[in-house]
C-alpha cells in the first residue's frame, strides 16, 4: 500500500512531485534484534549516498519497495537515531529537512525485539525529539490502525519540537491506499519551501515598485 501511494505511475505522490521535491527512502527492521545480528537493518534507495533525497528519484524508490517485503521487528528508536546521524543523507541543500516516519505497529528495541509498551515508545519519542534538535522535522504516518493512539500523538508533538503532551500536532493515518496518498500529499505539500522562478531579471533597486499577491491578497513590500 505504501509503495502504491508513493510510486504508482499515475497517482503516486513521489511520481507526481519528483521533478520539484527531493525524495529518498529507507526501510528499517531487525531479525530478532541484536540476537539476530545487525540491528537496525536499514535498506535504502539507490544513490550517492544511498537513501539521500534526490530529484527524479521515483524509479530508485520503486525499486527499493519492489525488492523488499515487510519483515518482523520494529526498532524505531534505533532507526530514527541512525537516519538522523547519517550526515551523508542530508547534504547541504537549502530548504526543509523532513522525515516521514511510516510504521504499522508499536516499536520494539534492538535489545529486546519482543518489548512493547511505554518503554520502547518513550525511546522512539526521544529519538524523534533528537531529530528535531538536529534540524529534521518528523511527520508521523500510521499505516493501518495498530499503533497506540497516545504514542502517535506524542510522536507527532515530538516531530514538531513540542512537549509530548497535551496532543497538539496532527498525525496521519492511512487505512487504505487512497488514505495513504492523501496523507503523503498533505505532508509533502505542507513541507515544500516556496521558490519562484522568474522569467527574466529583477532589478533589486526597483523591488519596492513590484506588485505581489498571495492567493489574491496584495503583499506589502518589506513586510
Amino acid at each position: 500500500a505504501v509503495r502504491y501511494a508513493l510510486t504508482d505511475p499515475a497517482v503516486g505522490a513521489v511520481t507526481r512531485l519528483q521533478d520539484r521535491v527531493q525524495f529518498g527512502a529507507t526501510l528499517y527492521h531487525s531479525v530478532g534484534g541484536n540476537g539476530g545480528g545487525v540491528c537496525p537493518i536499514l535498506t535504502s534507495s539507490a544513490g550517492a549516498a544511498p537513501g539521500r533525497p534526490l530529484l527524479r528519484n521515483r524509479d530508485a524508490i520503486d525499486a527499493l519497495f519492489s525488492a523488499n517485503q515487510p519483515l518482523r521487528d520494529t526498532p524505531t528508536a534505533e532507526s530514527v537515531r541512525a537516519i538522523t546521524a547519517d550526515k551523508s543523507l542530508w547534504g547541504n541543500d537549502p530548504g526543509p529537512r523532513v522525515l516521514v516516519l511510516a510504521t504499522d505497529g508499536d516499536p520494539d528495541t534492538c535489545i529486546d525485539p519482543n518489548a512493547s509498551g511505554s518503554g520502547p515508545q518513550g525511546l522512539s519519542e526521544q529519538a524523534v525529539q533528537a531529530a528535531y534538535q538536529a534540524g529534521i522535522r518528523t511527520y508521523i504516518l500510521s499505516v493501518g490502525a495498530q499503533v497506540t493512539k497516545t504514542h502517535l500523538e506524542k510522536l507527532a508533538n515530538a516531530g514538531a519540537g513540542k512537549p509530548l503532551t497535551p496532543a497538539s500536532e496532527p498525525y496521519f493515518q492511512g487505512n487504505n491506499p487512497a488514505d495513504l496518498i492523501t496523507a503523503f500529499n498533505t505532508i509533502i505539500r505542507g513541507s515544500r519551501s516556496c521558490r519562484l522562478a522568474l522569467n527574466g531579471k529583477a532589478d533589486a533597486a526597483a523591488a519596492g515598485q513590484a506588485k505581489v499577491s498571495l492567493n489574491g491578497n496584495p503583499l506589502g513590500y518589506g513586510k
